[in-house]
């Protein structure tokens, strides 16, 4: 009794690994899922390695179709090839392909493959030392544009991938799923409104009493917030010089200065978008540039940046981000002098101050 309790374990451990040995998942198919009726240059990933002799057969369902699956002795036809040293068929970099032929010719190190419907059979000229490895199906230069065509009914499908020893006796298969078209996909949408807010601290700039012994400046700032891929540009536009009924002041010239004593008007800006022609600078040497700068040279004599604008009726670039921003402040700040002999009265200009956001 004790000698027959051995013998039926003996057995059943035998049958075991025969029945399990041919049901490993080794091979992983890449890409997973694709439309519905379209060129299928698929990777299978493989992870062991297989002797000289040895045959790799790769079964796809019914639906799929490899009849536009080349096979040739042309290495620039073949649309078959086997890839050693890495899995992922080349496309992280390293490993080598060798393409597959028709004709069996062990010295040109090329593997011999088979298309019969819907299987392909590679046999291996060589062993496979390396761990990892792939099969690459790639649409070449045969004027059918295709390899593998995926088939017109949305499903999940099974493709098995089999391995068979140097007798062709079957010894591990790998199954993967192949994702055809969206059954099983669930579409995950949503939206994001476009959003830009603009808002000025002020709307009016009082540059006070001017006299020909100083610089007189306001100042006012303008807030953006967008959500604007792109960012966002901001513009200005005079509707003519800063004047009166019977006397004009010049702009000042572009990229130039207010200076003490000279008859000008000018504006700058705290922000360099479009280049830094008209704004502003350190002027109290503070390391920023901001505000303080603008009130710093009012009522003193020293030249105020001011060449933002030299011409009315013409927007203006004052400001802008190459991308989203929130609350990002821009200062504008007005400038201008006198000489003795400018003429006595009140003047004023108006400007226009726009947003476009560039989602």
């Amino acid at each position: 009794m004790k000698v027959k309790k051995q013998i039926i374990c003996i057995i059943l451990i035998f049958c075991l690994l025969v029945f399990l040995a041919p049901t490993q998942s080794l091979a992983f198919l890449l890409p997973q899922s694709l439309p519905i009726s379209s060129n299928a240059e698929y990777c299978i990933e493989n992870g062991s390695g297989a002797s000289a002799g040895y045959s790799i057969e790769i079964e796809f369902p019914g639906g799929f179709s490899l009849a536009d699956l080349t096979i040739s002795d042309t290495e620039s036809a073949s649309e078959v090839s086997v890839w050693y040293g890495v899995p992922d068929c080349g496309s992280g970099g390293g490993g080598y392909e060798r393409i597959t032929q028709v004709t069996d010719n062990r010295e040109d190190f090329r593997d011999i493959a088979v298309i019969t419907g819907n299987k392909i059979k590679i046999t291996l000229e060589d062993a496979i030392a390396e761990s990892s490895w792939g099969i690459k199906f790639t649409d070449k230069t045969d004027g059918n544009a295709n390899a593998v065509i995926t088939p017109s009914i949305a499903n999940v499908y099974k493709v098995i991938t089999r391995l068979y020893d140097t007798s062709d006796i079957l010894v591990e298969t790998y199954e993967d799923i192949a994702y055809v078209g969206n059954n099983g996909e669930v579409i995950i949408t949503g939206n994001i409104d476009p959003t830009l807010t603009f808002d000025l601290s002020s709307t009016t700039c009082d540059l006070g009493t001017l006299n020909s012994a100083q610089v007189n400046t306001c100042l006012y700032n303008a807030t953006v917030s967008t959500n604007g891929a792109n960012g966002y540009a901001s513009f200005i536009n005079a509707d003519g010089a800063f004047r009166n009924s019977a006397h004009s002041f010049l702009f000042a010239d572009f990229g130039g200065t207010v200076d003490q004593g000279v008859e000008k008007y000018g504006i700058s800006t705290t922000s360099d978008y479009g280049g830094s022609s008209g704004q502003m600078t350190d002027v109290n040497s503070d390391s920023f540039i901001n505000g303080d700068d603008c009130d710093y040279l009012n009522g003193g004599t020293t030249s105020a940046p001011a060449g933002l604008l030299d011409t009315a009726g013409v927007d203006v670039t004052y400001s802008g981000n190459i991308g989203p921003v929130a609350n990002e402040v821009t200062y504008l700040c007005h400038a201008t002098s006198i000489e003795d002999t400018t003429p006595a009265g009140s003047y004023a200009q108006l400007v226009t101050l726009t947003t476009v956001a560039n989602f």
